[in-house]
């Protein structure tokens, strides 16, 4: 009878200690469900992506103990880093639903940067990260773009959890992906450097070619040049430095960045960018301190731009002194578009003889072609380039406009038919009279009519200029001078332009070809 009321006693004491336990546990069952690990546990044991067994939950504690598969030891983890589910059925259709994310994370480039409530720069901040703080990607979203000034930044929004469970969402743009299963968080001193205030500025603003700077300045954009594909494009989720100029297209993907005063050499490539003021970084990929000193001046041996510094306001609005071309109204305002670092130069001279003499806007350049010799210049505008180039092309439309105008239509004994479109295409047919040079050759029958340049305030006979570009080829193309005249209209091949689009004078060579209108 004593060993029967000691087992009694045994049983009512284990379930004494039961009932206990169940205050601070939500459930003592010997199994509960199936858990996936969000977050690989500290002791390494369980990387994210394992399913687990879970035994306990408990409340107070906010932890899990769940098994270690393959083995008998038991670890405890927090709630925030377990999905739990009833059977491991789910727990695997669930780890396929975050598939290759499973193993990446995303590093906090700089202080401060948000987890929000949904994919919308406008929504709630649920949290704040620390510089060189790790958070679990989840899955990549759908989401609102986000926008500095005019310029949309790159990046996606991705759905995450923070180390303490906060879930959220994140965009990309100043965090950096990695996978664990390939490397660590990175480095503090990495990330310190590209959260640098300095880096941080090459990042964060939108980097056009200077000469966009002196074309908004002069009020002389060339839309051959100035468009937004060309400037500086860094990218710090991605590692990458893009450079778009006319006649250079780099890419530099680089591992981390070091920094020396206001240097910053992107390891892994031969780019350095130097911030040179407020608002102006020299950016050069030549190997060797000689090459960085030079980035900011032209090559040889063309002669250096003259110097243009951004200015905090829009340029004024008075019209350039030269003469615009044409008869029509004058126009919005330059404006300034993505390009080369330097502004346009002549042509060089050509011999008299030379057809290629009358191909001025064929031959015209960007002034020592930036970037070729491994180095230009960028600035930020105090304008949106988006808005200068609508500008232009208004006031090119309204000087084409105006010469419509005047006729469509026209005819020459000697230069056959040219027709003309307000959507700025023409025909000229019949020109087997004119004398050879006068038009590029392979020219075609059909192109398009550019009144982009301006006169010289020398050419006070003729009414405007144009450039006329056959659809023949890239070289086909010619500028042309004309005027309008009682009897109809006198064109005349332009000589080389003059930096700034100007044209100073007419092609020697060649007599104006007259035309009359084919309505008469």
């Amino acid at each position: 009878m004593k060993g029967r009321h000691n087992r009694l006693v045994l049983v009512l004491a284990a379930a004494l200690a039961a009932a206990l336990s169940s205050a601070t546990l939500a459930s003592c069952s010997p199994h509960l469900g199936w858990g996936l690990v969000l977050w690989s546990s500290p002791q390494g044991s369980l990387p994210a992506g394992s399913i687990v067994p879970v035994y306990i939950r408990s409340n107070i504690e906010k932890l899990y103990v769940v098994g270690v598969p393959r083995t008998s030891t038991k670890v405890e983890l927090p709630l925030w880093q377990i999905e739990l589910f009833s059977s491991r059925g789910k727990a695997v259709e669930r780890r396929k639903q975050i598939g290759p994310y499973m193993s990446l994370y995303m590093v906090a480039a700089r202080d401060g940067l948000p987890i929000r409530e949904s994919p919308n720069n406008d929504s709630a901040r649920v949290y704040r990260l620390k510089e060189g703080q790790s958070v679990k990607i989840l899955a990549k979203v759908p989401g609102a773009a986000v926008t500095t000034g005019a310029e949309t930044l790159p990046g996606d929004w991705y759905q995450v959890i923070a180390d303490d469970g906060t879930s959220g969402y994140v965009f990309s743009y100043a965090m950096r992906i990695y996978d664990e299963t390939k490397e660590g968080p990175p480095s503090v001193a990495a990330t310190t450097n590209a959260a640098s205030a300095q880096v941080d500025m090459i990042f964060s603003r939108a980097w056009r070619p200077e000469y966009f700077q002196k074309m908004i300045d002069d009020q002389r954009v060339d839309l051959d040049l100035f468009t937004l594909r060309y400037g500086l494009f860094a990218d710090s989720v991605g590692h990458q430095i893009r450079i778009e100029l006319p006649t250079v297209s780099q890419v530099f993907n680089y591992s981390s960045i070091s920094q020396d005063g206001t240097t910053f050499s992107f390891e892994g490539t031969p780019l350095k960018i130097r911030i040179d003021a407020p608002g102006r970084i020299v950016a050069t990929w030549t190997p060797g301190a000689d090459a960085l000193a030079a980035a900011a001046q032209p090559a040889a041996p063309a002669p250096p731009p003259a110097a243009s510094t951004p200015q905090s306001s829009p340029p004024p609005a008075a019209p350039a002194p030269a003469v615009q071309s044409g008869g029509g109204p004058p126009g919005a305002g330059a404006g300034a578009q993505d390009q080369a670092a330097q502004t346009p130069q002549a042509a060089p001279s050509q011999s008299p003889a030379s057809p290629a003499s009358t191909q001025g806007a064929a031959t015209q350049t960007v002034s020592s072609n930036p970037g070729t010799n491994g180095s230009a210049v960028f600035v930020e505008l105090p304008v949106d380039p988006r808005n200068t180039i609508r500008e232009e092309q208004i006031r090119e439309q309204h000087l084409l406009d105006a010469f419509v105008a005047h006729g469509s239509q026209w005819k020459s004994p000697d230069a056959g038919r040219l027709l003309l479109f307000r959507s700025g295409g023409f025909t000229w047919t019949g020109r087997d009279k004119l004398p050879p040079g006068f038009l590029p050759d392979g020219a075609g029958d059909t192109g398009k009519i550019a009144f982009r340049l301006y006169l010289d305030p020398g050419l006070a006979d003729w009414d405007g200029a144009f450039s006329m570009r056959f659809d023949a080829g890239s070289s086909a193309e010619v500028d042309m001078l004309y005027r309008f005249t009682p009897e109809g209209l006198d064109l005349a091949p332009a000589a080389p332009l003059s930096p700034g689009l100007t044209v100073t004078a007419a092609d020697p060579r060649f007599e104006p070809a007259a035309f009359v209108s084919a309505h008469q």
